[in-house]
C-alpha cells in the first residue's frame, strides 16, 4: 500500500494542474448539494424552534362564513385569551398622490399576535394602531404611493391614519403580499367602512391563547372533521409547522434536482477527465507492467489518484457550500415564515465528502478498467496500437448496472418520486446513448470527409477527429450531456413561467372587477366604457354548496371510508353563475348545454367543469343537489365542459341556464383591458371615488 501512494502521487507530478481541473467538475456539484441540504436542515430547525410564532398563537379557528351559533357555542367553550379577525380584499386611495391599488385587509382585535410581533417602522406602531382610527400598511405599497407615517388612507367610506409601515407578520411569508399587500386596522371601526356587504367574500378568524392544560391538537382530532364538514378549520401549531415543513420539502425536492443536475455534470466532467487521463498514460502502465507491477496494482495506483481528485473536490466543495449557505438567507430568507440562521450540519459537510469520493472513484472506475488490458508490449507499440477493449466485458457491464442503479437511487431520493427519479435518469441514458452514437458517427464521416484536394490545415483538421487517440466522442458526450441537462432545466423553467404570462393579444383582458353589487352593475360598466375601454366578460355570481351527489348526502360520502372523491371538491363553496351560452375559453366535452330552463321542467341541466366531474365521479344525466344559501337545488349533470384556464377570464366550475337563479343574492364580475398604467390608475380613482367596495385587480 505503501509503495502504490508512493506510485500514484509521483505519477502525478506532470499531470497536477490537469487533474486539479478535474476536481473542479466534482467541486461545483458537492457546492450546491452540501449548500441546499444545510439550508434545508436550518429552515426545519428554525420551523421546530419558533413553532409558536409561525402561528401567532396556539390555536386559530377559521371559516369563510360568519360563524353559526353552534360554532360560537363551540367557540366560546375553548379556555383561553382570544382575538378575532376579518379579512377581505378591497380598494385603497392614497388622497395625497392619488393613488390606489387591491390590498388584503385585515381587521383585528386587540391581543394578536399573542407570540411574535409586528415588524414595523417605526417600532412599536404595531401596538399603537389599535388606539384609534389607524392603520398599519405593507412597506412595498407605502414605497409605491410615496406615502409616510401619518398620511390619510381612504378605506371604503372611512379615511385612516397610516401608523407604520409594515414590514412583516408572525406565521406569513412574503408570498402572501405578492397580489394583495396587507394593510391592518382595528376590527371596531371596519362596520364603519361599508365595505362588508351581503355577498362580500370574508375570511373570518378567531386565534386563541389557551389555558395551560388545554390540549388544542387533542381539541383538532376530536372537533376537525365535524367542523370541517360545516366549512369551519382548525389549526395549531403543530398542523402549521407540518405545512411550512411541507412547503420547505418541495422547495428543497426543486433545489435537490439542480444539485442533482450539478453533481451529474461534475461526475461526467470527472469521467471525461480520467478517461483522457489514461489513454496518456498508457506507456507508463505498460511499463510498471514490464517491471513486475500486477494488474490490480497498476489499477490501484489510478484508483487512488480518482479517490484523492474526490478527496480534494469534495473538500473544496464543502467549503464553498459553507460558504453559499452563509448567504442564501439573504435571497430567499422572506419566503419563510421563520428567521433561520447560519448553522454548519457537521452530518451534511460528511456526507458531501464521502458523496464526492464515492462519486469519482465509482465514474472513474469505467475508464480505469482499460489498465486491465494493458500488456507489457504495448510499452513498444503503444503508438499504433491501441488496447484491444470488449464492450462485453462482464466486469464494464457490472460496472455501468452499479453505476446506474447508484444514480437512479440518488435521484429518487432528491425527486421523492420514484417514476420522477426513473424518468430522468432513462431521459439521461437516452440522451447518452444518443450521443455515443452521434459521436462515432461523427468519425465516421470525418473519414470520409478528407480529400487530398482540400487545404492541408483543413485535412489536418479534420483527420485530427478520428485519429488514434483522438478525443472525439469523449468531447462530444461531455458537452453534449452537459448541454442536454442545462437546457432542460432552463426550458422547463420558461415553460412554468410562459403559463403565468399574459397574452398580448388586443382582444385579451388583462383587469379584473369583482365584488360589484348587482345595483351597481350599470353604473360600473358606465364607469368603464366612459374611458373608452371595453367590457369583455359580465358574469353574475351565486354562492353555493353540494349538498348531494347521485342521492348520497355530502356528509354520508365524507363519512365513507371507502370514499375516493377529495374532500375539498365536496365540501368547498361553488362560486357559479348562470347564462345563455358557452365563452370562447372553453368547449361542451360531453353532452348538451342548456340555455335556458323552467323550475316547473324538473331538475336543472347544469354544466359542470371536465375535471370536476371527474373528481366527483358524475357524468351527463348523474344527479346533484346544490344548497344556494339555504334553498335546495335539484340538478342533473346536461354536460361538461373542458376550460382553458390559463385565458384571464372568469370560469366556473358549475354553469346553470338562465331562469333559475337570477333572484338569488349575488355579485357581480367583470373584466376589460387597459393599454398601460395611466389608463388603469384613472379606472382606479374613478371606481374608488362611485363605488369603494369594487375591487380592481390590474394583471
Amino acid at each position: 500500500m505503501i509503495w502504490l501512494l508512493k506510485m500514484a502521487w509521483r505519477d502525478t507530478r506532470s499531470s497536477r494542474r490537469r487533474l486539479l481541473l478535474y476536481t473542479a467538475s466534482i467541486t461545483l456539484g458537492i457546492a450546491a448539494l452540501v449548500s441546499i441540504e444545510s439550508v434545508g436542515k436550518n429552515m426545519r430547525y428554525a420551523v421546530r424552534q419558533q413553532s409558536a410564532e409561525i402561528l401567532g398563537a396556539d390555536l386559530v379557528v377559521r371559516a369563510n362564513d360568519p360563524f353559526d351559533e353552534e360554532a360560537e357555542a363551540f367557540i366560546a367553550g375553548i379556555a383561553g385569551r382570544q382575538a378575532r379577525e376579518a379579512g377581505f380584499s378591497s380598494m385603497i386611495l392614497h388622497p395625497n398622490s392619488g393613488s390606489s391599488r387591491l390590498v388584503s385587509v385585515r381587521a383585528i382585535d386587540e391581543g394578536f399576535p399573542f407570540y411574535g410581533k409586528f415588524k414595523t417602522v417605526p417600532a412599536g406602531a404595531g401596538e399603537t394602531f389599535r388606539s384609534g382610527r389607524n392603520v398599519l400598511v405593507e412597506e412595498n405599497v407605502m414605497l409605491q404611493f410615496g406615502a409616510e407615517v401619518g398620511d390619510g388612507l381612504k378605506l371604503g367610506t372611512q379615511t385612516f391614519t397610516i401608523a407604520g409601515a409594515l414590514q412583516s407578520v408572525p406565521g406569513e411569508s412574503l408570498g402572501f403580499n405578492l397580489v394583495a399587500p396587507r394593510v391592518y386596522m382595528p376590527r371596531q371601526f371596519l362596520k364603519e367602512t361599508d365595505l362588508v356587504q351581503k355577498g362580500s367574500r370574508v375570511r373570518y378568524k378567531v386565534y386563541f391563547a389557551v389555558d395551560e392544560g388545554v390540549d388544542v391538537d387533542a381539541m383538532r382530532d376530536e372537533h376537525g372533521k365535524e367542523l370541517r364538514n360545516r366549512g369551519i378549520s382548525l389549526q395549531t401549531v403543530k398542523s402549521r409547522q407540518s405545512g411550512v415543513a411541507h412547503s420547505i420539502a418541495r422547495l428543497e425536492r426543486f433545489l435537490g434536482l439542480v444539485g442533482f443536475v450539478a453533481l451529474l455534470l461534475g461526475g461526467v466532467g470527472v469521467a471525461s477527465g480520467i478517461h483522457v487521463f489514461v489513454r496518456q498514460k498508457l506507456s507508463s502502465i505498460a511499463v510498471l507492467r514490464c517491471v513486475g507491477a500486477t494488474t490490480w496494482q497498476t489499477v490501484g495506483i489510478y484508483l487512488i489518484q480518482a479517490a484523492g481528485i474526490g478527496a480534494v473536490g469534495a473538500t473544496a466543495g464543502c467549503v464553498i457550500g459553507i460558504g453559499i449557505q452563509a448567504v442564501i438567507p439573504y435571497f430567499i430568507g422572506d419566503v419563510i415564515p421563520a428567521d433561520f440562521e447560519f448553522k454548519i450540519s457537521k452530518r451534511t459537510v460528511v456526507e458531501g465528502l464521502l458523496a464526492g469520493v464515492t462519486i469519482t472513484v465509482a465514474l472513474a472506475l469505467l475508464p480505469l478498467l482499460r489498465v486491465r488490458r494493458v500488456s507489457p508490449l504495448l510499452a513498444l507499440r503503444s503508438e499504433i496500437e491501441p488496447p484491444k477493449y470488449a464492450w462485453w466485458d462482464p466486469m464494464r457491464l457490472a460496472v455501468i448496472g452499479i453505476g446506474l442503479a447508484a444514480v437512479t437511487y440518488f435521484a429518487v431520493e432528491q425527486a421523492q418520486r420514484i417514476r420522477h427519479g426513473v424518468g430522468m435518469v432513462g431521459g439521461t441514458v437516452v440522451v447518452f446513448v444518443a450521443l455515443v452514437v452521434l459521436g462515432h458517427l461523427m468519425m465516421h464521416a470525418a473519414r470520409r470527409m478528407v480529400s487530398i484536394k482540400a487545404p492541408y490545415f483543413w485535412r489536418q483538421g479534420i483527420a485530427n477527429l478520428f485519429r488514434p487517440n483522438n478525443r472525439t466522442h469523449v468531447v462530444v458526450l461531455a458537452l453534449g450531456l452537459g448541454t442536454f441537462l442545462i437546457v432542460t432545466m432552463h426550458l422547463t423553467q420558461r415553460t412554468l413561467v410562459r403559463e403565468l404570462a399574459l397574452s398580448e393579444a388586443g382582444n385579451r383582458s388583462n383587469v379584473v372587477l369583482f365584488d360589484i353589487q348587482e345595483d351597481q352593475r350599470e353604473g360600473v360598466r358606465d364607469t368603464i366604457t366612459e374611458l373608452g375601454l371595453p367590457v369583455f366578460d359580465e358574469a353574475p355570481i351565486v354562492t353555493m354548496r353540494l349538498a348531494s351527489v347521485k342521492g348520497r348526502s355530502v356528509d354520508e360520502i365524507l363519512d365513507d371510508p371507502d370514499r375516493k372523491t377529495q374532500r375539498w371538491v365536496l365540501n368547498r363553496e361553488y362560486r357559479s353563475t348562470y347564462r345563455g351560452e358557452i365563452n370562447d375559453a372553453e368547449h361542451i366535452a360531453s353532452g348538451e348545454f342548456m340555455p335556458y330552463h323552467d323550475l316547473d321542467d324538473g331538475p336543472v341541466p347544469v354544466s359542470v367543469a371536465a375535471d370536476i366531474a371527474r373528481d366527483l365521479e358524475v357524468e351527463v344525466g348523474d344527479e346533484l343537489v346544490f344548497d344556494v344559501q339555504g334553498v335546495p337545488v335539484d340538478c342533473v349533470v346536461g354536460s361538461t365542459r373542458e376550460i382553458d384556464t390559463k385565458r384571464v377570464a372568469p370560469f366556473f366550475f358549475v354553469v346553470f341556464p338562465n331562469g333559475v337563479l337570477e333572484d338569488a343574492p349575488k355579485f357581480v364580475i367583470m373584466t376589460t383591458r387597459v393599454a398601460g398604467s395611466a389608463e388603469s390608475g384613472q379606472l382606479q380613482r374613478n371606481l374608488f371615488s362611485r363605488y369603494p367596495n369594487v375591487s380592481v385587480v390590474d394583471l
